[in-house]
């Protein structure tokens, strides 16, 4: 039921343009953020899990698969998403609908491979389409 913060750990290559037109994005269907931090301090990015904050972050060398563009983490308690991470893969984030697609993974949506659905699990099908 709260709105989640949004925190850039990723860097200044991560565009503030591309996020918030993710954030736009969803919400229009009802998801909504308290507010987001293109710059937070550096004890900000070096916590791991901070309850109410999504926290977008650059993957490490080898921490994905080759083929992974991101990978969204969420923690929970009691069935509700308290906490999430999202790893992109450096220059990835610059992809169209890659940062719309990980969004929906951390406000609950899983894949749905139906062509060009937002949620598509193969970055070449997905489109802006929801429901």
């Amino acid at each position: 039921d709260r709105k989640p913060i949004i925190i850039n750990c990723y860097g200044e290559d991560f565009s503030k343009y591309a996020l918030t037109r993710a954030i736009s994005y969803w919400h229009r269907y009802n998801h909504k953020i308290e507010f987001y931090e293109m710059n937070p301090p550096k004890q900000v990015c070096e916590q791991t899990w901070i309850d109410d904050v999504i926290i977008i972050r650059k993957a490490r060398p080898g921490q994905l698969n080759v083929n992974t563009l991101a990978q969204t983490e969420r923690r929970t308690r009691l069935g509700s998403i308290i906490a999430v991470q999202i790893y992109f893969q450096p220059g990835s984030q610059n992809l169209d609908l890659i940062i719309e697609h990980e969004l929906g993974h951390a406000f609950g949506y899983g894949h749905y491979d139906m062509k060009s659905h937002i949620m598509h699990s193969e970055y070449e099908r997905m489109g802006p389409m929801f429901w």
